[in-house]
């Protein structure tokens, strides 16, 4: 496995992405419910 620390870098941004992706989805479900 080459470039082992930057795969993983690229592993946490594309993960922070996608927890950022389901909390926006998360808040307009919750607007959705409440409305």
């Amino acid at each position: 496995m080459e470039n082992n620390e930057k795969s993983f870098e690229q592993l946490i941004s594309e993960f922070e992405a996608v927890i950022r992706n389901l909390e926006d989805k998360n808040i307009s479900l919750d607007d959705a419910v409440k409305n």
